[in-house]
């Protein structure tokens, strides 16, 4: 069976999506905002983040975002015979 007769994805598909998105923004703010404000005034306390962690956070979430939102269309758009 081919999708060519369908109109695209269902209304369940779509809400999955919608929810996706939104986690996903929710988590991908709160990791942003954290290694952006999460600076220490001093080296020496053992609360501070380290400069890879400050990255990882930063770059890494958006990344892993679009990955997972890849990953879950081309799941929801595979030809189910």
């Amino acid at each position: 069976m081919s999708f060519s007769d369908k109109p695209g994805l269902t209304a369940s598909q779509k809400l999955g999506c919608a929810v996706y998105f939104f986690t996903s923004a929710l988590v991908v703010t709160f990791f942003m905002l954290n290694a952006a404000l999460g600076d220490c005034a001093s080296e020496e306390q053992a609360e501070c983040m380290g400069e890879a962690t400050r990255a990882a956070m930063f770059y890494g979430s958006p990344l892993l975002a679009l990955i997972g939102g890849a990953l879950l269309i081309r799941h929801m758009m595979r030809d189910r015979d």
